[in-house]
């Protein structure tokens, strides 16, 4: 969907230096359960969660059969590690590819201290060295091999009305960089979304049968990541991720947002300027259920 027309947010998440891992087909993803709800945020200083983003390439021992074990080797380290609320997800490019990544490894921590001690934890227990001695070429992930990692402090004031249930994956998610319009502070976007955008999901879930579209706003924390985005086409201020539980929901959202959200887009277009939107295939590699 145009969805705040240029908007966008963020990749997801994953645990210490050496987690990677992106899959290409369903056989090749382990199943947990949906991505987290996020809990209403109404100001920017109550991030939902802090998110990272790990750019990743394949191997040449890479493919889905290979994948499935590896992925199952790096949950059970996890498993073996402190119960830090970790889930992670794999995206890879629908319909378009990039010269710098094949996809990207997303971990999604309750906040920054998590993060912090996770990949603490995971350094010191060697779980990076036994999976590529375990299973050499299949995936590197950054901040390895020149690939970059990029973390964000996420915020939303909207959670699925719809639990997902991962019965149909992949999931659809896309992004767009933005920049605020000069002189236009960020609580003019909150205030937005809250007085025009959140009406306009209300009526839309009216519309569309069983509705799960969400939304979060990204932030960039510069000090732990380690470049710049290369999907950017230079300096933002934000990033506006959309999701929606399957391709289907995604193409009937942005039906809906042609025909009805246009004056909440025109709104969107005075406070912000963003790129075209950046859509992916989400996949589960793993939620808090399964831990």
């Amino acid at each position: 969907m145009k969805r705040l027309g240029k908007l966008l947010t963020t990749l997801l998440s994953v645990a210490a230096l050496g987690l990677t891992g992106c899959a290409d087909s369903e056989e090749a993803v382990v199943e947990v359960s949906a991505p987290p709800a996020p809990v209403v945020a109404e100001t920017r200083s109550e991030p939902i969660a802090y998110v990272e983003y790990l750019q990743c390439k394949f191997g040449p021992n890479y493919s889905a059969e290979s994948f499935g074990p590896y992925l199952a080797a790096w949950n059970a380290e996890v498993d073996g590690m402190t119960d830090r609320n970790l889930s992670a997800f794999g995206y890879l490019p629908n319909e378009w590819s990039s010269d710098v990544f094949d996809g990207v490894w997303v971990l999604r921590w309750n906040d920054k201290e998590s993060r912090d001690a996770g990949w603490k934890e995971y350094a010191e227990s060697g779980a990076a060295d036994r999976l590529r001695e375990q299973h050499p070429g299949i995936i590197e992930c950054g901040p390895n091999e020149g690939l970059d990692l990029f973390a964000f402090n996420a915020y939303s004031q909207k959670s699925p009305t719809k639990p997902w249930t991962q019965q149909n994956p992949p999931y659809a998610a896309t992004m767009q960089f933005c920049s605020m319009t000069e002189g236009r502070p960020l609580t003019d976007l909150r205030d937005h979304v809250t007085d025009e955008f959140l009406p306009y999901l209300a009526a839309s879930e009216a519309r569309i049968e069983n509705s799960t579209y969400w939304y979060q706003v990204a932030f960039m924390d510069k000090e732990t990541s380690s470049g710049e985005p290369s999907t950017a086409s230079g300096a933002f201020d934000l990033v506006w991720m959309n999701f929606w539980e399957t391709l289907e929901q995604q193409a009937e959202g942005n039906a809906d947002w042609a025909e009805h959200g246009s004056a909440v887009q025109a709104k969107f277009d005075e406070l912000m300027q963003c790129g075209d939107q950046i859509p992916y295939r989400g996949h589960y590699f793993r939620t808090v259920a399964s831990s």
